[in-house]
């Protein structure tokens, strides 16, 4: 793609904590990513003989790529995008150690070519790969201490090309003057097969109830004998809690906020969330589309219709910005000269082919 390692990566701990990328950039500028409020907890860093390696999490190798300068008719004054690149160890669930620990299976590998959700017929179109990575937004990636350093953050599928500039590119701005927590790319609600949210309702009221119980014992000095029962406050806004819960919105590309989706309520919901077993992810296939409207509906305000924008000017069933699952044959391909090398690997007849002989029904 043209990115170029950043010369230096200085990571600080300080009350208005900062990451700091030193680059070969027009006037060899210091860029700084993001200020922040909140200390990381982490002595500080910086690198003798430096390299574009960021020491948190797992590990990042940092790059970036001149967009002012790779871009005809572009602000001089747009900044270079900059590129967190890493490889991160995803655990196994405790039910899958569990078994291994007991000899009923040799390794999480067979997993990945034999399992089926408990609860949903055998021939219901999914694999243990899918479950398990579609929840890492759901538990996980919220753990990413990276996440610090930003306001919002995004999603966007691997089967999401893009076929032309948006009408207004800087989504987090958009959320921001909106005031909204999340920005899905479709006008209105998409419903899920109601086979796959189930148990959704059992796992939050569960969690609610755990809740009020936890606060009724820390107070229970202070409640003269009365009980707390505590009801999330997004119920205003019955959309997400009607049915059997199969209301949600398309996840293929998602913007949202941070501080809403990195909150220690929605931490400790999204744990709960991922181990709830039975009747959960592994029994239903929960992926992260059943997972980005909880925290909103539990925690908002319980007015949909401001928290979450639905950008439908650049939604996937137009084809004019985004298309999913679909070859972008007349978009997005002859656009992408940068695919074409020029030993005559890679050139859209290549492409052509292998889309030819890959091309089939996704599974999920």
């Amino acid at each position: 793609m043209g990115a170029t390692p950043v010369d230096c990566v200085h990571l600080r701990n300080r009350t208005n904590s900062r990451l700091k990328t030193r680059m070969h950039h027009r006037d060899n500028a210091l860029l700084r990513k993001k200020s922040h409020t909140r200390q990381i907890g982490m002595a500080s860093l910086s690198h003798s003989g430096c390299t574009n390696e960021l020491p948190l999490d797992q590990g990042y190798r940092i790059y970036y790529v001149d967009v002012a300068s790779a871009v005809a008719n572009i602000s001089m004054e747009q900044q270079p995008l900059v590129i967190f690149a890493a490889v991160h160890h995803f655990p196994a669930a405790d039910w899958v150690l569990s078994s291994i620990a007991k000899g009923q299976i040799k390794d999480e590998e067979v997993l990945f070519k034999t399992w089926k959700p408990f609860r949903l017929n055998r021939r219901y179109p999914t694999n243990y790969a899918y479950v398990k990575m579609t929840n890492w937004y759901s538990h996980y990636m919220l753990q990413l201490r990276i996440l610090d350093f930003f306001d919002y953050g995004g999603k966007l599928d691997n089967d999401v090309s893009f076929v032309a500039p948006f009408p207004e590119p800087n989504l987090p701005r958009r959320l921001a003057h909106n005031n909204t927590y999340m920005m899905g790319t479709q006008n209105g609600w998409y419903y899920d097969d109601p086979r796959i949210s189930q148990g959704v309702l059992h796992c939050l009221q569960a969690f609610t109830d755990e809740e009020s119980k936890y606060c009724n014992t820390r107070s229970s000095s202070e409640l003269n004998g009365q009980k707390i029962k505590l009801v999330p406050r997004g119920k205003r806004d019955m959309h997400f809690w009607e049915s059997s819960l199969n209301v949600t919105l398309r996840a293929h590309f998602l913007v949202y906020w941070l501080g809403l989706y990195t909150a220690p309520e929605t931490k400790l919901l999204a744990k709960y969330w991922n181990e709830w077993h039975p009747w959960g992810m592994w029994d239903f296939r929960w992926g992260d589309q059943q997972w980005w409207p909880r925290p909103i509906s539990m925690f908002g305000e319980g007015q949909l219709n401001r928290e979450i924008d639905h950008y439908d000017v650049i939604n996937t069933d137009n084809n004019k910005y985004l298309v999913h699952k679909l070859w972008p044959r007349q978009g997005t391909v002859p656009k992408a000269a940068y695919y074409n090398s020029s030993n005559g690997v890679h050139t859209k007849a290549d492409r052509d082919a292998i889309y030819k002989q890959a091309a089939k029904a996704f599974i999920y």
